[in-house]
């Protein structure tokens, strides 16, 4: 079976990639994986070109996939080539928006997995690099290889856990450096406000207490995350960061939420799973993660928080749909995993029906008092924005939703053609 490493990216990272470009190197020749490195480029052609230099260095010792905005034009107009010109307009759209979104970026990275013959997805982030101790790579993907795909039964005693649940699907690890959100500067100004704030959206039946030590483990104790030999646990929790994290076969079956400027939406499978109460392995390979210099920036910061405030709302609605979901009508396994996607669809399309601005109004109501008591120019300032804008996030989130209807209905032709197209490798 076939692994993709894979990273998207709209920014510069040519010193990311060599990184990269050096993991796979790894899993090629120690880990004798069949494996390929994937990189799907939204920068400027500018940006491309140094890219595509760094990466043919490495083209001879490894297999290198570099997507730019060119081929990923040709790709998705290949996929949707027989729709018809309203639904083909509509899909292309929906998997290559000009605005910002988390989903259609993971969503062009299976379709492309597809192509190439994966069932193992290692995905990292652009602005990450796996740490070095004494002298030593930590590569993410030698605790991946180890788990995913694995059955629970050979990786924990059996009576520890529910043996309907036989392999793992998902496997990641976290970062050290930078947090992934933009929201270290509020637990520094004041712990009790950065706990509610987070609490804001999740799902109804996840404690106070339980929420900080997710947040404590995830975001703040750097010192217990310092490497020093190989560690896993069994989760639940959304620990693992998308930016270093692996998965086997889900992305073949459920595609990403793909909205426009909203934080997280790429969270989906952790959701999934979560509620299914299927666990993740979370082990301590943790990557080196840095932030670019415009995250510095107040514009950067009011971007950021209306989407972090549009997720809060969304999730509103999906855990509502979570909810609907059982076990044992979506998963079923016999040589291997399947999923019943038309049950999926039909639960998905049961609770979008509904109407739900009083539920999410409330959601964001608490985020304004809670925004507003935090006495810093630029959260009195993003409040004002937010109320400015919050009828029109809310019809955001229902449009949407209602491109991941779509998109769910589709998305089984577009795996199936997306295995027909034939991807060409990076050459010198």
């Amino acid at each position: 079976m076939k692994h993709c490493l894979t990273i998207p990216t709209n920014r510069e990272c040519a010193i990311f990639l060599q990184k990269y470009c050096e993991e796979c190197k790894y899993a090629k020749n120690n880990m004798n994986l069949d494996i390929g490195f994937l990189i799907v480029d939204t920068n400027e052609e500018s940006v491309s070109k140094r890219h595509k230099d760094i990466l043919k260095k490495y083209s001879d010792d490894i297999d290198i996939y570099y997507m730019d905005n060119k081929d990923q034009m040709k790709f998705l107009e290949f996929l949707v080539s027989k729709e018809q010109e309203k639904e083909r307009q509509k899909l292309l759209e929906i998997l290559n928006p000009s605005r910002c979104s988390y989903g259609a970026a993971a969503n062009k990275t299976f379709l492309y997995a597809t192509a190439l013959g994966a069932d193992f997805i290692h995905r990292r982030d652009s602005d990450t690099m796996p740490q070095e101790v004494r002298g030593k790579k930590i590569y993410p993907i030698e605790s991946e290889n180890e788990f995913l795909g694995k059955k629970y039964c050979s990786i924990l005693n059996c009576e520890k856990i529910n043996s309907v649940y036989p392999e793992v699907l998902l496997c990641g690890s976290n970062y050290v450096g930078e947090w992934a959100t933009d929201l270290k500067e509020l637990y520094e100004y004041d712990k009790d406000i950065f706990y509610k704030y987070c609490n804001l959206g999740v799902r109804n039946n996840t404690s106070l207490k339980h929420l900080k030590e997710v947040l404590d483990k995830r975001y703040i104790n750097e010192e217990a995350k310092k490497f020093t030999k190989d560690e896993f646990e069994l989760t639940f929790d959304k620990l693992a960061e998308v930016g270093n994290h692996s998965i086997l076969d889900i992305f073949k079956y459920i595609p990403i939420i793909p909205a426009c400027d909203a934080t997280s939406t790429d969270y989906l499978y952790h959701n999934i799973l979560a509620k299914m109460k299927i666990p993740m392995v979370y082990h301590n390979r943790h990557v080196i993660h840095q932030h670019e210099k415009f995250r510095d920036s107040e514009s950067s910061f009011y971007t950021y928080q209306m989407k972090i405030f549009k997720h809060r709302g969304m999730y509103i609605i999906i855990n509502k749909f979570l909810d609907e979901l059982a076990y044992d009508k979506l998963f079923s396994y016999q040589e291997k995993l399947t999923i019943n996607t038309e049950y999926y669809i039909a639960q998905y399309e049961k609770v979008i029906n509904e109407k739900y601005d009083v539920e999410i109004n409330k959601v964001f109501d608490e985020i304004e008092s809670i925004v507003s008591s935090v006495q810093i120019p630029k959260y009195q300032n993003v409040v004002k924005l937010f109320h400015k804008q919050r009828e029109q996030l809310i019809n955001d989130i229902y449009q949407d939703l209602d491109d991941y209807k779509f998109l769910l209905q589709m998305w089984s032709k577009l795996i199936t053609n997306a295995s027909l197209y034939k991807v060409k490798k990076l050459k010198k």
